[in-house]
C-alpha cells in the first residue's frame, strides 16, 4: 500500500498532474446516487491479511482490492460479541446505547430489540430511494432485533457457506439494477467463525499438521453440510458434548492453539477466493465503479493470546479488525489511514460519502477528512462486553495505552501498548497514564448511560424471546452459556461497581 499523497498532490482531486509526476481523473467525494455494499466477515482478526502484514497467503483477492482503495489501519470493533459489533455498524451508537446484545440464557435468551428512535443505515439509506437487501448469516442477526428495519421485506439470515452468500449478494445486486434504483447491499458470512472446517484443498495447504486431538474432530466433522458443522461446535451428535467441536478447550494447549490458528487461515483464504471471485464478477459487469464496497469485521479471534479461544475478551487480538473502502471508480486507491478509529465511525463516514444527512443520534465521527489528510482525529475507541446484568467489560483505547474495566471484579487494568503491546501485563498501579485513562473510560460510558436514558424517555425498545428453533441455532453458535463530568451518571448501571481510588 502506497500512503496518502502529500498536501502537494490535493491537484489530484482535480484530475492534474501531482508533484510525483502522476495524474488520474479521480473524483473527489461526495458521490450521491453511488451504491453500497458493506460486506462484514465475522470473526476476522486485522492481523491475519496480508494487506495488514501477514506473511501467509490468506487473501491475495482482499490485498489487491486494498490496492484500490482506503485502507484503515487502527480500525476497532465497540464490541467482541456479533449482535452488539453489528448494531453499532448499523446505528453509529455504543452497545450501551442500542442496547441490542448477544443472546443469553442467563437473561431468560431475551435481548431489546432496538427501539424505534435509534435510526439504522437501512433505514436512511431507504428514505433517500435506495434499493436495500440484506444476506446475513443466522445466529445473532435477526430481523426481530431491529436488523431487518428498512430492508423493505428483502433480509435473509441463514447458515450459507459463504460460496452461497456471495451467489445471493450477486443476484440482489443484479435485481437492484433492474429496479432502477442504487442498491445497498449488506452481506454477512460466518465462514470465518469457528469451528473452522475450511474445504480440503484449504486445510492442507494451511493446517498439514493436525493435533491429535483436534485432528480427530475434524476428520469426522468436515464433510458436513455448512449450517451441520455448526450444530456441532458446542455439542456433538445425540447431544452428546464430550463429541463437540470445543468440547475441553480450556485444557486444549499449544498444539491445539497452533493447528486451529491454520485452520483458521484456511477458512480466511477460503473466503477471501470467494470474494475475489464476488469482485470480479462486479469488475466484469460493469458495476464496481458505480459501487462503494466495504470489507470489515465485527470482531476477531484469540488463539491463547489470553488464555482462551474465540472472542470473549477486549485486547487487541479480539478488536482489531480491518476496514477496506474501495470507492467509486478506485478513488483515493491506495490510500492508508492511520490513527484510531471504530465501527460506529462507519456509518457517518458512509453517508457522508454518499451526501446524505444521518441521524441527530449518531455518536460516531465521519472518517471522510481522514481520507484525505491520511490520518483520523485519534479519538480513543470505547469498546464493551454487554451481557447485563452483573457481567459486563468496557476497554477504552488509544494508540499507546488500553484501560479496561471489570464490572464484576470492580477491576481496572492497563497495558502501554507501545512497551507492551500484546497487552500481557497490567500497568494500573505504576503507569503515569492510567488514572487520566481511566477517567476518559469512566467519563465515556457515563456519558452513554446518559444518552440512553434520554434516548429511552422517548422510546425505551421492545423485548423479543427466543423460540425453540432458534435456541438451537444460538447454542450451536455458542452464544448461549449455562448460566467526574458535566452530566448526572445514572445508577444502576455497571459503573456503581468502578473501583474507588
Amino acid at each position: 500500500m502506497k500512503s496518502l499523497l502529500t498536501a502537494g498532490c490535493l491537484a489530484l482531486f482535480l484530475g492534474v498532474a501531482c508533484s510525483d509526476g502522476s495524474r488520474t481523473s479521480q473524483e473527489a467525494p461526495p458521490f450521491p446516487g453511488a451504491g453500497l455494499l458493506l460486506i462484514s466477515i465475522d470473526t476476522l482478526r486485522a492481523d491475519r491479511l496480508g494487506c495488514y502484514g501477514y506473511d501467509r497467503g490468506t487473501s491475495p483477492n482482499l490485498d489487491a482490492l486494498a490496492e484500490e482503495s482506503v485502507l484503515f489501519t487502527e480500525m476497532y470493533s465497540n464490541s467482541p460479541k456479533t449482535a452488539s459489533a453489528h448494531m453499532s455498524l448499523f446505528t453509529s451508537l455504543l452497545p450501551t446505547v442500542h442496547k441490542v446484545r448477544n443472546q443469553s440464557k442467563r437473561l431468560g435468551l431475551s435481548t431489546p430489540a432496538l427501539a424505534k428512535n435509534r435510526l439504522t443505515i437501512a433505514q436512511i439509506l431507504n428514505r433517500n430511494g435506495y434499493w436495500n437487501a440484506c444476506i446475513a448469516g443466522g445466529g445473532n442477526i435477526q430481523p426481530d432485533m431491529g436488523f431487518a428495519r428498512g430492508f423493505r421485506n428483502r433480509f435473509e439470515s441463514a447458515l450459507w457457506d459463504i460460496k452461497r452468500v456471495v451467489d445471493r449478494a450477486l443476484d440482489r445486486l443484479d435485481q437492484a439494477q433492474e429496479a432502477g434504483q442504487p442498491p445497498f447491499v449488506f452481506m454477512h458470512t460466518y465462514q470465518v467463525h469457528g469451528p473452522y472446517l475450511p474445504p480440503s484443498e484449504y486445510e492442507k495447504r494451511f493446517a498439514p499438521s493436525p493435533s491429535p486431538l483436534i485432528g480427530a474432530r475434524v476428520a469426522l466433522y468436515r464433510d458436513l453440510p455448512f449450517n451441520k458443522q455448526w450444530s456441532i461446535m458446542n455439542r456433538g451428535p445425540g447431544n452428546d458434548e464430550t463429541k463437540a467441536y470445543w468440547y475441553g478447550k480450556e485444557n486444549f494447549d499449544e498444539n491445539e492453539a497452533r493447528y486451529l490458528s491454520d485452520l483458521y487461515d484456511g477458512e480466511i483464504a477460503y473466503t477471501d477466493a470467494q470474494l475475489g471471485r464476488m469482485i470480479e464478477s462486479l469488475r466484469e459487469s460493469g458495476q464496481l465503479d458505480n459501487l462503494i464496497v466495504v470489507i470489515v469485521a465485527d470482531h476477531g479471534e484469540e488463539f491463547l493470546e489470553h488464555g482462551d479461544f474465540e472472542h470473549d475478551q477486549l485486547f487487541s487480538e479480539h478488536l482489531h479488525v480491518p476496514c477496506i473502502i474501495r470507492l467509486p471508480g478506485g478513488a483515493l486507491g491506495g490510500t492508508e489511514v492511520t490513527g484510531m478509529a471504530s465501527l460506529i465511525d462507519i456509518m457517518p463516514t458512509l453517508l457522508e460519502l454518499l451526501d446524505i444527512e444521518g441521524p441527530p443520534t449518531m455518536a460516531g465521527t465521519s472518517l471522510v477528512s481522514a481520507m484525505m489528510t491520511g490520518h483520523t482525529d485519534g479519538k480513543p475507541v470505547v469498546s464493551e462486553r454487554v451481557m447485563f446484568p452483573g457481567d459486563y467489560k468496557a476497554s477504552l483505547r488509544n494508540e499507546n495505552s488500553s484501560v479496561i474495566f471489570h464490572a464484576t471484579e470492580a477491576r481496572l487494568d492497563a497495558y502501554n501498548l507501545i512497551e507492551d503491546p500484546g497487552e500481557t501485563i497490567s500497568v494500573f498501579e505504576t503507569a503515569d497514564f492510567s488514572a487520566p485513562a481511566a477517567a476518559k473510560l469512566k467519563h465515556s460510558l457515563g456519558q452513554a448511560f446518559h444518552n440512553r436514558d434520554a434516548l429511552d424517555k422517548e422510546d425505551a425498545g421492545g423485548s423479543i424471546v427466543v423460540d425453540e428453533s432458534r435456541l438451537e441455532e444460538l447454542q450451536a453458535l455458542g452464544y448461549v452459556d449455562g448460566d467526574a463530568s458535566d452530566f448526572e451518571i445514572p445508577e444502576g448501571t455497571p459503573l456503581d461497581h468502578w473501583p474507588d481510588g
